[in-house]
């Protein structure tokens, strides 16, 4: 029974009594929450998507969100939260809690170019996530139409050396990787140049570190599964599957080469 006092003519508690209660509602709910994680998962994870459906970045989250549903035990919920150039997912997911609950598709775009581009993005690309594991990469591809003499990439070179100047290009947009890619042919030449995207998983900062070593075990191993490996190069990806620390140096190295070709264009989008 509750202890009581007679106070002014009404009873009640002794202040002791509630602080005790109050202390243990607090351990009851650290319990609560330490049962949950060691148990992860056991609700449905989010995968959020930046791109839209039948995009390149949503098959892969479907074709590897089916497989890791499987490996977890709980559902893994695809979300297309396209918008912004991607920066509307990075933002949901960058607010979100920090519980292995809710991932993120990036690129090399929405981690490398946008904090670049976007003079507020609304999230930093490296303190707002742990990078979990690349996924895979995407080769760009140049491509000319029917009529062009063009049907080589020695071709090309050449066309380009004895007319300079005078070739046009287009591309999928302004400050895309696409774009970027070109912009960086122009500046180093064809011969030796490497421009690829990348799709990658990641969490919001501050998911523990025993959460994103058993999503990076279990994506690296789905990813390298026969059967899914060939549906990744089907698609014209490669497949990676990379350590976290490996996904973070490339996340850096990209962004200081983003930042190089953003500020060489000199383009910004407020």
């Amino acid at each position: 029974m509750t202890p009581m006092h007679a106070i002014g003519g009404r009873r009640e508690a002794p202040r002791w009594w509630w602080w005790g209660l109050a202390m243990l509602v607090a351990l009851s709910g650290r319990a609560a929450m330490a049962t949950d994680a060691g148990h992860y998962p056991s609700h449905p994870v989010h995968l959020i998507v930046p791109f839209g459906p039948g995009s390149g970045g949503d098959f892969l989250a479907r074709l590897v969100g089916a497989r890791l549903a499987r490996d977890l035990g709980e559902p893994v919920v695809v979300e297309n939260r396209p918008g912004a150039a991607g920066n509307i997912a990075m933002n949901i997911v960058a607010r979100a809690d920090p519980d292995g609950y809710t991932l993120v598709l990036g690129n090399a775009g929405t981690n490398t170019v946008n904090p670049s581009l976007y003079r507020r993005p609304g999230f930093d690309p490296i303190r707002s996530f742990v990078p979990i594991t690349k996924l895979t990469t995407v080769p760009s591809v140049i491509v000319a139409g029917p009529s062009s003499p063009v049907h080589t990439l020695a071709q090309l070179i050449e066309l380009a050396r004895r007319e300079p100047g005078q070739l046009d290009y287009e591309t999928l947009g302004l400050g895309l990787s696409s774009h970027l890619a070109m912009v960086e042919v122009a500046e180093q030449g064809f011969p030796g140049f490497d421009m690829q995207s990348w799709y990658g998983v990641l969490a919001p900062h501050g998911t523990p570190s025993r959460i994103v070593d058993r999503l990076n075990a279990d994506l690296v191993r789905i990813v390298h599964e026969p059967d899914i490996a060939k549906a990744i190069v089907d698609a014209g990806q490669q497949v990676v599957g990379d350590t976290t620390d490996e996904f973070a140096a490339d996340i850096r190295a990209g962004l200081a080469r983003g930042r190089k070709l953003v500020d060489q264009l000199g383009i910004h989008v407020d």
